[in-house]
This record gives structure tokens, C-alpha cells and sequence, in this order.
């Protein structure tokens, strides 16, 4: 294990490193934990990494956006906000190696959608769930993320699973297309470890010119005007009056 990072732990597997989420009590992504993750994942291919697992602690993986620092942001603070989320997306879409997302258990909104730009996705079985629920926090996912969920589950299930705020099993997420496997808790990181492993195992210019072939109408999201476009449209939408009242209201909730 290297040396521990405040909001991330970092294990060594060779040419697979796993990057853990470790922000309790849900790893809500405020911008220090954003930051920290795109400097990680920017990094370690620089390193000489050949894959990566991103993970969480068993029985959770993210509860999504920090709602609670979110509501102490003014306009400016919220563009900086979704910036540096946004900024963390290209990252993941556009890295040079491949990342697997080992959904260590509950996945909900901004967790969700970092997975969604992942290589591959396992999931744990039993009593979790993942989705994509802003809208019941009065927000609005925008066109980039949309796009990337279509891309993964069809238009059908995208947009049922947007509209409706449905938080699924994992056997539901997997039947729709949202995850790629399922495992029991205890092996979802051994499962992503070894998928991440075998990949590093095939001629490596053959898989990284076939990797981008497959990922470029991902990357192709982040193109021209895109990210500056997506960045007014989210921080529009988390300004409205509707968005910060059903903001207000969770926070009182969980208060």
C-alpha cells in the first residue's frame, strides 16, 4: 500500500494499481476528492501503470455529488465545482489505460456516472443499489452524461432510468446494460483486479489501437464547446429555485 492520500488509498498489483475512494461516511465527491482522483488517474500511467481499479469500501461505493458542501457554494464556487467533475470525466474517457470500476455496493448520481466512463463495471450482489437519481434532488444530469449512459444501456433504458430517479439490484443494472458483471462482495475487487490483470496480458499495441477505436465515440462527447456547454447547463440547473429547495430538503433530512 503506498503512501495514504486523505480522501483516496492506493494499492500496488504490478502493472494494476487500485485506487479506493476513502472519504466517509459515503465518499461524496466535494472538489478536494474530485481534484485528488483526476491528479491520480492523470498520473498513473506516467508511472508506469497498465490498468486501474477504482473502488470503494465494501458495501458502498459512492453516494454521489457532496450535496452538503454543494449548498455552501455560490454561482462561481458551483462552476468550480462542476468544472473539476466534469474534468474528472474526460479524464477517465480519455485515459490511456483502462480503468475497471469495482461497485464495492450502493452507487447513486455522480458515483454512477464516473462509472460510466470506466472500462468495465462488476458489481456487488445483495442489498445494493445504483442509478442515476439527481433529478430527485432537483437536478438535471446534462447532455455529456446522458449521452454516456445511452451509449451503455440504449435509449430505452436511459431514459427510464433518468427520468424515473430508479435506483436498481445489480442483477437489474446487469440486465440493462448499466454493469457488465456481478460478484459476491467479498470478490468484486478481486474480480475487477483480475479483468484489469488479463487486459495488461494482450499485445499492447494492439489493444491500445483497438481500445481507442471502441472508446472514441465516448471521447468524441468532449469535443469543441462541449465540456464549457455541459459546465452552464449544470450549474444552471443546481441553481434553480427548484434545485436548491429539494437540495434544502435533503440536507435538513439527513440533519
Amino acid at each position: 500500500m503506498s503512501a495514504p492520500n486523505p480522501l483516496i488509498s492506493e494499492y500496488n498489483y504490478g502493472l494494476v494499481q487500485e485506487v479506493r475512494l476513502a472519504r466517509p461516511p459515503v465518499n461524496a465527491f466535494d472538489v478536494n476528492l474530485v481534484q485528488q482522483l483526476t491528479e491520480r488517474l492523470r498520473l498513473l500511467p506516467l508511472e508506469g501503470k497498465r490498468a486501474v481499479v477504482l473502488s470503494g469500501p465494501e458495501g458502498l461505493f459512492s453516494g454521489g455529488f457532496d450535496i452538503k458542501a454543494l449548498r455552501t457554494l455560490d454561482r462561481e464556487g458551483v462552476k468550480r465545482y462542476v468544472r473539476a467533475y466534469l474534468e474528472l470525466q474526460y479524464i477517465i474517457a480519455v485515459s490511456p489505460i483502462p480503468i475497471i470500476a469495482a461497485v464495492t455496493g450502493h452507487c447513486a448520481a455522480g458515483g454512477t456516472a464516473l462509472a460510466l466512463f470506466c472500462d468495465y463495471r462488476i458489481m456487488a450482489r445483495g442489498d445494493f443499489r445504483i442509478g442515476m437519481n439527481e433529478v430527485q434532488f432537483g437536478l438535471c444530469v446534462g447532455k455529456i452524461i446522458h449521452a454516456a449512459l445511452r451509449r451503455l444501456v440504449g435509449a430505452r433504458h436511459a431514459d427510464q432510468l433518468l427520468t424515473s430517479a430508479a435506483m436498481v439490484s445489480a442483477e437489474q443494472a446487469q440486465a440493462a446494460g448499466l454493469v457488465d458483471a456481478v460478484a459476491d462482495l467479498d470478490r468484486v475487487v478481486l474480480e475487477a483486479r483480475e479483468y484489469a490483470a488479463a487486459l495488461t496480458r494482450l499485445p499492447p499495441q494492439a489493444f491500445k489501437g483497438t481500445r481507442q477505436i471502441v472508446r472514441a465515440d465516448l471521447v468524441k462527447l468532449f469535443d469543441g464547446s462541449a465540456r464549457q456547454d455541459a459546465t452552464e447547463e449544470m450549474v444552471e440547473a443546481m441553481l434553480t429555485e427548484e434545485s436548491q429547495a429539494a437540495l434544502r430538503a435533503f440536507v435538513a433530512k439527513r440533519s
